[in-house]
């Protein structure tokens, strides 16, 4: 198992205790709030399932306006995890717990989604300088196309010039 997926699977692992701890806390705000039974074991489904969502649609297997989205989506599910895990608390133990859990975990899924494998940063930068010299043959090829276009222009008005005084006689 490469380094980079130990990383990714240890912020699985954290996700699973956040969410986990986010569970009881918004049962315990549902509950606060006055729902009862299914209800209220319901409502870390709504909550915390758009913040699983969220997670996937920020994965690699997306393009990236879905990718800002699913940030986008995040930000705001795991926002409103959090209002649930601080009113839930009943110390300031439990609203730094809340916090932590739902803080942490959005920094950790952060980071994970910048990880990158040594293989693939050399692939990336391959492909860069793959662009980089593509790029400078095409300026090149272009600066050649307008010096031969200006030679060329200079060439018919030298042509034209002496096919003028061919057929004229005289010079300018």
């Amino acid at each position: 198992m490469t380094k980079v997926k130990t990383v990714k699977m240890v912020v699985l692992v954290y996700l699973l205790g956040a969410l986990a701890g986010s569970f009881c806390h918004i049962i315990e705000t549902a509950h606060k709030i006055g729902l009862v039974g299914l209800e209220a074991w319901t409502v870390p489904f709504m909550i915390d399932g758009i913040v699983v969502i969220a997670m996937v649609m920020r994965s690699a297997s997306f393009g990236r306006s879905t990718q800002r989205i699913g940030f986008r989506t995040l930000l705001l599910s795991g926002g409103l995890s959090l209002t649930a895990n601080v009113y839930a608390a009943e110390t300031l133990g439990g609203v730094l717990f809340g916090v932590g859990i739902v803080v942490l975990y959005v920094y950790a899924d952060w980071l994970s989604s910048r990880l990158e494998s040594a293989e693939a940063e050399r692939a990336r930068e391959a492909a860069e300088a793959r662009t980089a010299k593509r790029r400078e043959a095409a300026r090149k090829g272009a600066a050649t196309r307008r010096t031969r276009a200006r030679s060329a222009k200079i060439r018919k008005t030298r042509e034209a010039k002496v096919l003028d005084e061919l057929v004229h006689g005289h010079t300018a």
